[in-house]
């Protein structure tokens, strides 16, 4: 049984804002399909298995790099019954930067992919039906989808810069044919996915995981067969140009689409320097131009400007707290610092005594004293509150225990 993976930490790389993350449609629609299509995935944590099933197939999967969606397949060729409960009962923490996001899907995506070649295929594995063939075969799609991005924008720049439709047909005929799988294929989208689905939210993250899904595709067929690797959920973000190093086809795809526009349009003014396009041809050219660029230029915006300068997520508590004698509260909590609010303003550097009265597993109160070093400090609007972040100095075996349950 396996239940929703929801997250505390409501600024991490998968949130658009502080209630809607990229996982959303997942828990809310696909994976309660696959449910229903007997294809249900373990994904490794907040499930229950039964440990029957394990020793059945001799096993959890651990060699592979996605070793929950190969033990998923295995045990359900063999018989076994997989659910998609939609209760939230686990929060966990979210790759906190791009960098770890992107670790993060790279291992999924090769993983997913290199699946397709091994005996455990949907495609190959025996004792599935069809409806859980596909089911299961969804992720891996979804892992290659990469290369129709590529060719969408490498037909829209070869046609911007060569002057060649890639089509040859009226207008008329074009929207006779087109405009119905559009308009059909929208409300399709919308209705299956619950109106959950924002096509351009998809896009962009298509293009956020385009060169590591291309990537991960020549992994597996040069045979990469890695382990699974735990990827880690806390991180800074310094955004600027370690995001053009991290993201650099895309990166070098706007640039060229950049230049076929700015070519394009020059030559719809003054008739030079590329060969002649007009009419209808060349707005739907310029048009699906520009909008592919908006989208891979909100990308790198979104990106480039992003600064997450905590290395360690920090969860919101409200707690009673002595520094150095004074009461304050204590307002987010990690094992290595706190921030607290105070009446008294402190300095960058100086050290404070606290005392933070926290319950045990069991709800007993329990004080965990440190020495905290302050390392910023913030005013409200009329200066008579002052948040302070502290790191701490390292704590006993017993506090660190209390704080981190």
């Amino acid at each position: 049984v396996q239940t929703p993976l929801e997250f505390l930490n409501r600024d991490s790389i998968l949130h658009s804002s502080a209630d809607r993350h990229e996982r959303q449609l997942h828990n809310e629609v696909i994976a309660p399909g696959r449910s229903v299509a007997g294809g249900a995935i373990w994904e490794g944590s907040a499930s229950v298995i039964r440990r029957s099933a394990i020793d059945d197939i001799g096993g959890i999967v651990s060699s592979a790099t996605t070793y929950d969606y190969r033990t998923s397949i295995r045990w359900l060729a063999a018989g076994h019954r997989g659910v998609f409960h939609p209760e939230v009962l686990v929060q966990g923490i979210a790759p906190h930067n791009l960098d770890l996001f992107l670790s993060q899907r790279g291992r999924w995506a090769r993983g997913r992919i290199a699946t397709l070649w091994t005996s455990d295929s949907p495609l190959r594995s025996r004792g599935l039906g069809a409806r859980q063939r596909a089911a299961l075969l969804q992720p891996a799609f979804e892992d290659v989808q990469g290369w129709s991005r590529l060719a969408t924008l490498a037909i829209i720049v070869t046609s911007l810069l060569t002057g060649v439709a890639p089509l040859d047909v009226e207008l008329g005929a074009l929207a006779a044919l087109f405009g119905p799988w559009v308009v059909l294929g929208s409300l399709a989208t919308h209705q299956l996915s619950r109106g959950r689905l924002v096509r351009r939210e998809v896009i962009r993250r298509d293009l956020t995981l385009l060169q590591l899904q291309l990537s991960a595709t020549f992994a597996a067929l040069r045979g990469d067969r890695r382990r699974f690797r735990p990827v880690a959920r806390t991180g800074q973000d310094h955004g600027g140009l370690d995001v053009i190093d991290r993201l650099r086809l895309l990166t070098l795809l706007t640039v060229v689409l950049e230049v076929a526009l700015i070519l394009r349009m020059a030559d719809a003014l003054v008739g030079w320097p590329l060969r002649g396009m007009r009419g209808s041809h060349l707005v739907l050219a310029i048009g699906a131009g520009l909008w592919f660029l908006w989208n891979a230029l909100g990308v790198l915006g979104v990106f480039v400007r992003r600064r997450q300068q905590r290395a360690v997520y920090r969860i919101e508590v409200d707690l009673p707290a002595f520094a150095d004698g004074d009461l304050v509260r204590v307002r987010d909590l990690t094992a290595a610092g706190a921030a607290f609010v105070s009446t008294r303003s402190r300095r960058p550097g100086d050290v404070v005594d606290l005392v933070v009265r926290m319950p045990d597993i069991h709800g007993r109160p329990h004080d965990v004293r440190t020495r905290a070093t302050v390392r910023s400090v913030v005013p409200n609007q009329s200066s008579t509150r002052w948040r302070t972040g502290a790191a701490f100095e390292p704590l006993s075996a017993t506090d660190r225990d209390t704080v981190l349950r």
